[in-house]
């Protein structure tokens, strides 16, 4: 790591070396350094699920009528099929 800015909002910019162990500990400093809720903020990330975020929640009857709709409505790709 050759070189190292922090702007206002507690943001750093580092010039040279991207990767390696001195950068990581480095990273780890300035989060130590935030405040919690900054932390907290900052550590998950919203994504949009189709179909799933479309309405705030679902009432079903069973769980069979979730199983069936979580089967026919939503991509395979969000994981709430049957596992193998």
């Amino acid at each position: 790591m050759r070189a190292e800015h922090t702007d206002k909002k507690g943001l750093a910019y580092f010039f040279g070396a991207t990767e390696g162990p001195e950068v990581l500990i480095k990273q780890f400093e300035l989060a130590l350094k935030r405040k919690v809720a900054d932390r907290i903020r900052r550590g998950f990330i919203k994504t949009y699920k189709p179909i799933m975020d479309d309405f705030p929640y679902r009432v079903f009857h069973s769980m069979r009528d979730y199983h069936r709709w979580c089967k026919t409505k939503l991509p395979k790709w969000l994981g709430y099929g049957k596992a193998r």
